[in-house]
């Protein structure tokens, strides 16, 4: 995070975090109350309409711009519209009680993520450390939540500590 912290945007990281939290306590509260294979059912049910979404703004795309009298600019009016409508902060709180609730539940939520930041209209750099101090910053919530309710035992809570200690090293091996 601290490597990638300089390229993120962080108005959209600051714009997410508190509808992340709130998705994530939401999820934290719903967890015990859900049988697992529930839990499958809505995780699928999710990525089908995340899908349906993307392949239907595809063909959108694709149907606009052949009605245009060019095609460039028909393509970067469309950029421009995603970019305007993902950028709104009703579709980014949507997007981050989802992705909050979902870490929680399927701990599943990267590939929403991935194509919110990406429907942001965000450069790769961007993208990269965006999505990485956006994670990093959720999995840190979900694991006070997780503390707070109880759920993370001790021996758990030692194990990751060490497993993240590990990785720091990895890290500075790999640099």
């Amino acid at each position: 995070v601290l490597q990638y912290s300089k390229h993120a945007n962080k108005a959209i990281c600051m714009k997410m975090w508190p509808f992340i939290v709130l998705g994530i306590c939401v999820g934290t509260w719903l967890l015990p109350r859900i049988e697992e294979a529930y839990l499958r059912k809505f995780t699928s049910v999710v990525y089908a309409l995340v899908l349906a979404q993307s392949v239907s703004e595809y063909f959108l795309q694709k149907q606009r711009a052949k009605k245009a009298q060019k095609e460039d600019d028909a393509l970067k009016d469309q950029k421009k519209a995603s970019e305007e409508f993902y950028g709104r902060l009703e579709v980014a709180a949507a997007i981050s009680i989802l992705c909050g609730l979902l870490t929680v539940l399927t701990n599943n939520s990267g590939p929403i993520f991935n194509i919110y930041l990406l429907n942001c209209g965000l450069g790769m750099d961007q993208f990269v450390a965006s999505r990485s101090v956006i994670m990093a910053g959720k999995n840190l919530a979900k694991v006070a939540a997780r503390a707070a309710s109880g759920g993370l035992p001790a021996p758990v809570a030692l194990h990751g500590l060490q497993l993240g200690a590990l990785c720091l090293v990895g890290i500075q091996c790999a640099k």
